[in-house]
């Protein structure tokens, strides 16, 4: 059964649980503009202001559990988790307290790299000020078939997101 709000039945019988992970034991997958098809979806972390005022301010009553997408299952002898939602929280919490420091998160288990890259671009959307380029990138590697056709058009033009074409909304609207 399909719940409100989500229409996408994949992601109702996805299986989650709550728990404690080493932080040491993430990792963010990058994209790469100049290489979209090694996949990847989330920007490079950004320090700024707001990232300085999280370090300043870190209370760990304050942490919300970062989502995190269990890639262990490929690679059964390693422990590894692709960090959905939480990779500045992750960020700072190794600088205060040192890479081995365990936070809280919710764990998606058994996602594909699109449906990871899908949950990134929902929650970091509405969240924080993905540029056109990261948003185009997340909608890209989330299977989205008009951001395919676009990429194999460029791609047959040799032209790059990010190095050649930097409109990257004027580019969708016009597609």
């Amino acid at each position: 059964m399909t719940s409100p709000g989500n229409p996408n039945p994949q992601f109702n019988s996805l299986e989650t649980m709550y728990y404690r992970v080493n932080a040491n034991k993430t990792f963010v997958d990058k994209y790469d503009a100049e290489n979209p098809h090694l996949g990847g979806y989330a920007r490079d972390l950004k320090i700024d202001g707001k990232y300085h005022n999280i370090k300043a301010n870190f209370n760990w009553f304050s942490f919300t559990p970062v989502i995190l997408s269990d890639r262990s299952h490929r690679d059964s002898t390693v422990e590894r988790y692709a960090i959905i939602d939480g990779q500045r929280r992750i960020t700072i919490a190794k600088e205060l307290y040192g890479n081995d420091v365990e936070v809280n998160c919710i764990v998606y288990l058994g996602l594909t790299q699109a449906m990871e890259a899908r949950i990134y671009n929902e929650i970091n959307g509405y969240n924080i000020n993905l540029s056109a380029v990261d948003k185009y990138m997340g909608k890209l590697h989330a299977g989205s078939l008009l951001h395919m056709n676009v990429q194999k058009m460029l791609n047959s033009h040799r032209l790059k997101i990010a190095k050649n074409i930097t409109a990257v909304e004027t580019l969708m609207k016009i597609y």
